[in-house]
């Protein structure tokens, strides 16, 4: 991959891995990269957790969780940007930025994150729990909202915030924008709402009856929301 000619960058890829000291020596998985050279490598690394979690709830409907583990100490990725990945209390991948000895050695000039996930333990959880619904028939209302965090707040901080508020029909959440206010030693997230029901069409008011809500309890947890 020619890292010089992105900015922001994302890929993934399916396949089967031999694991010959296994008793199942082959298993499906899901791994991928991810960086933005326009952030500094903790922000690198919450931004793509972000990114994942996003899309495994919206594809799964289901809770994921990442969860600090020094399992993962392995050499391979760095001692502290790392997470293990949870769907319920079932592990199903690891997350990490790539360790500086790892990326200094191979000439890799811009930190990036990986993750792999165990795609058969997806298919076992989905066999447990009924995974996909069924599309709503009507239309989603969509909202964009910002707001100045502290330097070291992660992005599943608020994301549950904003979730205890908006209850059900808060339908998708995503982060699309960090940018690092130095001067003022804190930072923003953006994320992108979408709202509905699966029974009747939302209007606009209740949407910003929601979005009321979902404001008051950010700067209940004392976060900054951009107005």
């Amino acid at each position: 991959m020619n890292q010089k000619s992105f900015d922001e960058f994302g890929l993934f890829e399916i396949g089967r891995v031999y694991f010959p000291e296994k008793e199942k020596h082959e298993e499906l998985r899901l791994a991928g990269v991810y960086f933005d050279d326009s952030l500094k490598p903790e922000d690198n690394f919450y931004k793509a957790k972000g990114k994942l979690k996003s899309f495994l709830e919206k594809t799964l409907k289901t809770e994921v969780s990442f969860r600090a583990s020094d399992k993962l100490d392995n050499g391979f990725y760095h001692p502290v940007r790392t997470a293990e990945i949870f769907l319920g209390e079932k592990k199903v991948g690891n997350l990490g930025e790539i360790n500086p000895t790892v990326a200094d050695k191979e000439k890799i000039k811009k930190p990036f994150v990986v993750f792999e996930i165990d795609f058969d333990k997806l298919f076992e959880i989905k066999k447990e729990k009924a995974i996909f619904q069924e599309i709503s028939k009507f239309p989603l209302v969509e909202r964009d909202l910002a707001m100045f965090v502290s330097p070291k707040t992660e992005v599943a901080e608020v994301e549950d915030v904003i979730k205890k508020a908006s209850g059900e029909e808060l339908k998708e959440i995503k982060l699309f924008d960090i940018f690092e206010d130095k001067e003022n030693n804190k930072k923003s997230f953006a994320f992108h709402f979408k709202f509905g029901k699966d029974d009747a069409t939302l209007t606009g008011d209740q949407v910003d009856k929601k979005m009321d809500k979902i404001i008051t309890a950010l700067e209940g947890a004392e976060f900054e929301v951009r107005k």
